[in-house]
């Protein structure tokens, strides 16, 4: 039943999402450190005002950008296949760990299907606000108007993220009976 398999899992994914928290913790701090050590470079390259140096700034910042995001979706998909690992395959947290990197190392698919993923909620979400913050905007009969769309996109955002969960995890179950397939024919 729903419960029992509740209580089976519960302490396995408790420690896990305390080690994961830490480790996010961790990974963020760094990013932020990272950020502010950027910030530095791109002021101190844009007080000067000269076309290189503008260059040179707006580089290092989109650089930052990217690397930011590709260090962070990275970070995530590596918790959110180790947490599936742990669930499907119920092990301990330490080994999810090790399954979720070695997935990731192994199958960069992964990470690129995650990344995809994770970039079309965001810009599902930002279209959804672009439609429906205007309506609020509407004087007096606005927020009645925009109430029932920021209701339909709460209830969109949800599915979606259910959508990305069972895809995610279809993928990690696709994967490793196409590594069983393999390991069987050989």
């Amino acid at each position: 039943s729903f419960f029992q398999e509740g209580k089976k899992l519960f302490f396995p994914i408790a420690g896990f999402a305390i080690v994961a928290s830490a480790g996010l913790v961790v990974v963020f701090f760094i990013l932020g450190v990272f950020g502010g050590y950027g910030s530095s470079i791109i002021s101190a390259y844009g007080e000067k005002e000269t076309f290189i140096a503008v260059l040179t700034g707006t580089f290092f910042a989109l650089l930052l950008i990217v690397c930011s995001l590709v260090i962070a979706i990275g970070a995530l998909a590596f918790v959110f296949y180790s947490v599936i690992a742990l669930v499907v395959e119920r092990i301990g947290p330490l080994k999810a760990f090790k399954k979720g990197f070695a997935l990731i190392k192994e199958e960069p698919k992964a990470f690129i299907f995650y990344a995809i993923l994770i970039l079309g909620y965001m810009s599902a979400n930002f279209l959804l606000v672009l439609l429906v913050y205007p309506l609020s905007l509407i004087p007096v009969i606005g927020p009645i108007i925009s109430f029932p769309f920021h209701l339909a996109s709460y209830v969109l955002q949800s599915y979606l993220w259910i959508v990305i969960i069972s895809s995610v995890l279809v993928f990690y179950v696709w994967i490793n009976a196409r590594k069983e397939a393999v390991a069987e024919s050989a």
